[in-house]
């Protein structure tokens, strides 16, 4: 009898572990899968295409290269969460953007630096904008709307071409108001990529303290917006628990998911 039931156990076990092995080259081959289709979206630019989109980015480095990670073996707990998060939206779920939120000093940025390194080593990560106050450019909104802006474009052809068609007008990058520039880079572009038959997704993008950056409120407002209307487009938004922030994702409802930090630890 003891014998029968460990022979099922083992039967059990081995299922499982093949139930894992099927699940794990599934999600390598989608990466392998996103990462050529991505190099071939990213290759068909021309050198006009390429100095126009670039006029949209900083001269200043606003990516998470330059932002200390966790020491190694620190919040493991909340980094699984999050990759856990990215590989289970990637293959087509419902939420679009991941709210990470914290106290002032509670390790936010060093998390969200963590996450970007293993998002792009996995071949993931299509972007990053790390806000920070007193920064050059790095707390502009004008900047970050811009930076992502120019993401979008060069992994997704229609909003690239609908984007492109704007930036024409010489006039395209004069600094008026936020919303025209939003109605601008964003409104038409996002359309055109969800009529299309052209769209690759889902891209992934992480912002980090987004409170520190200038009218943070508008932003917040704008990149629920975005995922509301680009289903091929997943945030990842780390920034201190502030109202008008949350008040703006809370009205995604299942199209958001929240992660308290301070609760992982």
């Amino acid at each position: 009898m003891l014998s029968q039931d460990k022979t099922k156990d083992d039967a059990i076990a081995l299922q499982n572990k093949l139930e894992r092995s099927k699940r794990d080259i599934s999600h390598a081959f989608l990466v392998d899968l996103k990462k050529g289709s991505d190099s071939i979206q990213a290759q068909i630019l021309g050198k006009d295409e390429r100095d126009l989109l670039s006029k949209l980015l900083s001269a200043h480095p606003t990516s998470f290269h330059d932002t200390d990670p966790c020491l190694d073996g620190t919040r493991t707990t909340v980094l699984n969460d999050i990759v856990r998060w990215v590989k289970f939206e990637l293959e087509d779920k419902q939420s679009r953007l991941l709210w990470v939120y914290g106290k002032a000093g509670c390790g936010k940025s060093a998390v969200a630096a963590s996450t970007s390194d293993q998002l792009e080593s996995d071949g993931l990560l299509k972007g990053s904008f790390f806000c920070k106050r007193g920064h050059t450019d790095r707390y502009d909104p004008f900047t970050l709307l811009h930076h992502l802006a120019y993401i979008f474009a060069k992994f997704n052809m229609p909003f690239r071409d609908a984007l492109l068609a704007e930036l024409q007008d010489p006039e395209a990058l004069i600094r008026t108001t936020l919303r025209s520039h939003f109605k601008r880079f964003f409104d038409g572009p996002l359309k055109a990529s969800e009529r299309a038959d052209g769209a690759v997704g889902p891209l992934i993008v992480v912002i980090d303290a987004l409170d520190e950056c200038d009218d943070h409120e508008t932003v917040a407002e704008y990149l629920s917006d975005i995922v509301q209307k680009a289903k091929w487009i997943r945030l990842l938004v780390f920034s201190r628990d502030l109202p008008e922030i949350g008040d703006h994702f809370s009205k995604l409802e299942d199209l958001r998911t929240d992660l308290d930090l301070f609760a992982q630890d």
